[in-house]
């Protein structure tokens, strides 16, 4: 006889040509050694949030078949490609299955989860390929080398990121920010819209000479600001006599 899984306990009944029926006792039936474990499918998420998953513990028979191993009450270790995935670890199992709130905070195109039995890490399983989107807008990453300038000479305020709680850029962001410095003289009071989350070259100048400057980027109440740089004074333009 061969029976189609899953592992448990089963009583046989057979019927005679006449109808006459009669039972075994119970019998124990197990479908094979562990082999793998499988996900159900997983779609796109989202940075930070939870998501579920359901996976199963699977013998193969030797044509290759799948079948639940219910026996199973493991534990497996779980990673990502992003190296952000937590918790660390799914299980027990109950009946060769599991069930997991998981989340990611890094945005990646075609992230995969994979596990390993705790107790044999040879046996392991892994996902299909899913993206996780960057979370909302939080802050500005702006340009930390920002070298000492001239007054009154453009310049570059090198490149701006507006980025989620978990560093990840906000391709969805295409607005305009503000822009202010410590002295107040800043030309530029806006920034360029920035492109799929990016501002790559915003020029500026400022006009008073400071030391110790430094320029803040503003949208709504996410901000970000630049290193500390100093605005020397420009060649000298005007001279100023007065009666002693």
């Amino acid at each position: 006889l061969t029976h189609p899984g899953p592992s448990g306990s089963y009583v046989l009944t057979a019927t005679s040509a006449s109808g006459k029926t009669g039972n075994s006792n119970a019998i124990e039936i197990d479908v094979g050694p562990l082999h793998h474990f499988g996900f159900e499918t997983i779609g796109t998420q989202r940075s930070g949030q939870a998501f579920t998953v359901r996976l199963a513990a699977y013998a193969q028979d030797p044509q290759g078949n799948n079948h639940i191993k219910a026996t199973y009450n493991g534990e497996v270790s779980l990673s990502d490609t992003s190296g952000t995935v937590s918790p660390s670890s799914i299980g027990p199992f109950i009946n060769g299955q599991a069930t997991a709130e998981l989340t990611v905070t890094k945005a990646l195109f075609g992230n995969v989860l994979a596990v390993k039995d705790k107790s044999d890490q040879t046996i392991i399983g892994s996902s299909n390929a899913f993206n996780v989107q960057n979370g909302l807008l939080h802050h500005f990453s702006v340009n930390q080398t920002v070298g000492n300038q001239v007054a009154g000479t453009n310049f570059s305020l090198g490149r701006i990121e507006a980025r989620d709680q978990w560093d990840n850029v906000v391709l969805e962001f295409t607005e305009k920010a503000a822009l202010s410095d410590n002295t107040g003289t800043i030309s530029t009071s806006t920034t360029a819209n920035f492109v799929a989350g990016v501002l790559d070259d915003q020029s500026i100048k400022i006009t008073k000479a400071t030391v110790g400057d430094r320029v803040t980027v503003k949208y709504q109440e996410y901000q970000g600001v630049s290193n500390v740089f100093n605005i020397n004074p420009g060649a000298l333009a005007t001279v100023k006599i007065t009666d002693q």
